[in-house]
């Protein structure tokens, strides 16, 4: 399957319209968001980490691979890695799942060529594999959070959004409009990863209003830095009890781009 794009860089249809999910039925511009993203599609880390999401009424964002049997990063290779049954179950129960590539390739450590390559043939497949659970835009999550400035020209045709490291503090403003393209994330470090978390969220609270993306892989034991199960949910808690909305990058952007009046359009 050919991915074929509208202006607005969705696959069909208007990427800002539809429901934009739970937790923003009462949206609050000024109220600030945290997206929880999840790497690589360790399958049973992504259906313990969905049951601790619906548990809360919230929903997930799972960043997944279309050839991870070729991926050269040794926690992939030899982990057990979802598939598309997994996806579209998981889409279906109102889950988000975004490309995160075709073989985990840095790509800013391999030809132009090559990185288009990669990308393509992660989207091909995805919207393959998919099928009618494909979302209505896509969102590309970069493989070690890198995008060269070369590819953003080639990413912005194909994608309404990417993912990639700008300031790696994973703060973005409440406002979106096609010309933003990258937003920033943050991956907390071990050896506390809860820590480190709930600095980035505290420092949130305590700022000015802002969208928070918070980068991880699988839960303990699963791939590279794993988060405990009862670390994950205390990040979750603290958000709720905090009054901050927890949502995916898709249901932020969708948002922020009504909010600012810019779509996905222009």
């Amino acid at each position: 399957m050919n991915a074929s794009f509208s202006s607005s860089g969705s696959p069909s249809g208007d990427p800002a319209g539809g429901d934009v999910g739970q937790g923003f039925d009462q949206y609050v511009e000024q109220t600030s968001a945290v997206s929880f993203c999840f790497d690589d599609g360790y399958a049973a880390s992504c259906e313990a980490i969905a049951t601790l999401f619906e548990e809360r009424e919230l929903k997930a964002n799972f960043c997944v691979l279309t050839d991870p049997s070729h991926a050269e990063d040794p926690f992939i290779r030899s982990g057990k890695i979802g598939d598309f049954g997994l996806w579209r179950d998981l889409a279906a129960r109102g889950h988000e799942i975004m490309p995160h590539g075709h073989r985990h390739v840095h790509l800013g450590q391999v030809s132009d060529q090559i990185a288009r390559d990669e990308i393509a043939s992660s989207l091909d497949q995805f919207l393959d594999g998919m099928a009618d659970e494909a979302p209505e835009a896509i969102i590309y999550h970069c493989a070690y959070n890198h995008l060269p400035d070369d590819l953003r020209t080639f990413m912005a045709e194909r994608f309404v959004a990417v993912r990639a490291t700008k300031a790696n503090v994973g703060r973005n403003r409440l406002a979106w409009s096609r010309d933003d393209l990258v937003f920033d994330a943050a991956f907390p470090m071990p050896p506390d990863l809860e820590a480190g978390a709930k600095a980035l969220i505290s420092d949130l609270i305590g700022g000015p209003p802002s969208w928070q993306v918070l980068c991880f892989h699988g839960l303990e034991p699963e791939g590279w830095g794993p988060i405990a199960p009862s670390s994950l949910a205390a990040l979750l808690d603290l958000c709720l009890d905090q009054g901050l909305r927890v949502a995916t990058p898709l249901m932020c952007i969708k948002r922020l781009s009504c909010v600012d009046g810019a779509g996905f359009s222009k």
